[in-house]
C-alpha cells in the first residue's frame, strides 16, 4: 500500500523525502488502518458482551467444583491476556 502511494506521488511530481514518506504513512493510517483497528475493538467489545455470561457461569461452576483459583492460575491467565493484547 505504501508502495502505491509513492507510486502516485512520484505521478503528481511530489518530491519524496522524509516529510512526504511521513505524510504518506500518515494518510495510509488515517484512510486505512483507523477504520480496521474501530471494526476489530468494536466486534472484540461485541465478542465479550455476548461471551461474557457464558464465562462468568463457567467461572461459578468451576469455583463450585474445583474451590477458588490459584494465584498461578491467575498469573498465567494475567500474562496470556496481555500478551494477546
Amino acid at each position: 500500500m505504501i508502495y502505491e502511494f509513492t507510486i502516485f506521488a512520484l505521478r503528481v511530481g511530489y518530491q519524496i523525502d522524509s516529510w512526504a514518506f511521513f505524510e504518506l504513512f500518515f494518510l495510509f493510517s488515517v484512510l486505512f488502518l483507523f477504520p480496521f483497528v474501530c471494526l476489530l475493538l468494536f466486534s472484540c467489545s461485541i465478542w465479550v458482551w455476548c461471551l461474557s455470561p457464558v464465562f462468568c457461569h463457567l467461572y461459578r461452576l468451576r469455583r463450585f467444583w474445583l474451590g477458588p483459583p490459584s494465584p498461578f492460575v491467575l498469573v498465567s491467565f494475567y500474562v496470556f491476556i496481555s500478551r494477546m493484547m
